[in-house]
């Protein structure tokens, strides 16, 4: 259990907060937990994708791959 499910039970047990808010609360946290793992997600399979690109375009060289290096220059793409 983290430190934050234990300071909103101590809250409920405490009287400071309803058991509505609390779970109002405990929504909450788990959004910002979920909106971590997509944002990960996102980051890990942009990356993925970078390299899966740069490798196969050092595997097969050609028209395609300098278009496809030029269009990633101009957009600011670091390799």
């Amino acid at each position: 259990m983290t430190t934050d499910r234990r300071t909103i039970l101590s809250l409920i047990a405490l009287g400071r907060i309803t058991p509505r808010e609390a779970e109002r609360l405990l929504m909450v946290l788990n959004e910002k937990h979920e909106m971590r793992w997509i944002a990960a997600s996102c980051f890990a399979l942009a990356i993925a994708t970078q390299v899966h690109l740069y490798t196969s375009m050092l595997a097969s060289p050609g028209s395609l791959a300098d278009d496809v290096i030029v269009v990633m220059h101009w957009l600011g793409v670091v390799l």
